[in-house]
């Protein structure tokens, strides 16, 4: 009988302790590990209000003439790569572009807040067997407001995809799990 009631003595004692532990660790100190957010270098506010965009073009292939291709009546030769918006070219580009490479074109004036672009390239012979991947980005200021990845069907056919991208800064404020800030 002893026993019993010493170990119960000293359980209802450890409990206890745990208990009163664990009320002045919750309700008494409230220890916060929080962080600032991240703001990425982003200290004025980055607007859509029309203007001059960036559209970048980086292949994952050797871009090169298509054999097949039909040139227009002013054309001098067919573009390997071309993005047209509304009928009128933002890049047309007539060069062989390695695998890798990126492609930049500044001061590209897309005034909506959505933008349907009509994409088109060439891989060359070898790279069109197989699955091709085209990125486009579309940047102002250095940020990012659109960007998308093409990709071919492979089986020698080229890359020709209308897209529609919403123009929007993307990532100006990060949280890295850690908690908002308080304010």
């Amino acid at each position: 009988m002893t026993r019993f009631l010493f170990a119960t003595i000293v359980s209802l004692f450890l409990l206890g302790t745990v208990g009163i532990c664990q009320y002045y660790l919750t309700n008494e100190f409230q220890v916060r590990f929080t962080r600032e957010v991240d703001d990425h270098g982003h200290h004025h506010a980055i607007s859509n209000e029309g203007g001059a965009f960036t559209v970048r073009i980086t292949p994952t292939f050797e871009v090169s003439k298509d054999p097949f291709a039909i040139r227009g009546v002013d054309d001098v030769e067919a573009a390997r790569i071309r993005v047209s918006h509304e009928g009128e070219n933002l890049i047309y580009w007539t060069n062989d572009v390695p695998r890798g490479t990126a492609i930049e074109i500044r001061d590209v004036r897309l005034p909506e807040d959505r933008v349907e672009l009509l994409v088109e390239a060439t891989p060359d012979p070898v790279a069109a067997r197989m699955a091709c991947a085209l990125r486009l980005e579309i940047l102002r200021e250095g940020t990012v407001f659109a960007d998308h990845t093409l990709w071919s069907g492979g089986g020698g056919a080229p890359i020709r995809q209308r897209i529609g991208l919403k123009l929007k800064p993307a990532l100006r404020t990060l949280d890295r799990g850690l908690g908002v800030p308080e304010s």
